[in-house]
């Protein structure tokens, strides 16, 4: 037999069915979302460098090259990427290791540095600035 009292539904036993249905409602979504939280990370680090000119346009065709420097006697260091920029000036890399590379840009005469780091299971977006010659400060030394 049910009666009401304080406008709540109790039953004979004294439990109150709005806290019942309230437990029910919190415990199905934690296991909704516990359940959809399981997402392994396949700890796959991305650049996506974008080369620019000083007033921001993106120039395309540009040979990109990443490389962790090691000695002078070594040119192209260790680990080295090297890509060309879409029609969108935009270059994507792709590494496991969590490591700081550097990015050296070039199209004909006109250059520019810079370093780029990759995070695993994160994406870096950096613009790299490229200068024209006779720059003095164009970020290589």
């Amino acid at each position: 037999m049910l009666f009401r009292a304080n406008r709540y539904f109790v039953d004979l036993a004294g439990k109150n069915r709005r806290t019942m249905f309230t437990r029910l409602i919190i415990a199905l979504s934690f296991i909704t979302l516990s359940l959809s939280g399981c997402e392994k990370d396949d700890g796959r680090a991305v650049v996506r460098l974008t080369v620019i000119n000083e007033n921001g346009i993106p120039i395309q065709n540009c040979n990109v090259k990443l490389s962790v420097p090691v000695s002078p006697e070594t040119t192209w260091g260790v680990d080295y990427f090297f890509a060309v920029t879409d029609q969108n000036g935009v270059v994507q890399f792709e590494s496991s290791v969590n490591a700081y590379f550097d990015v050296f840009v070039w199209k004909g005469y006109w250059e520019g540095c810079d370093f780029v780091e990759f995070i695993p299971n994160e994406v870096n977006i950096k613009n790299i600035i490229i200068y024209p010659p006779g720059t003095t400060f164009n970020g290589c030394l």
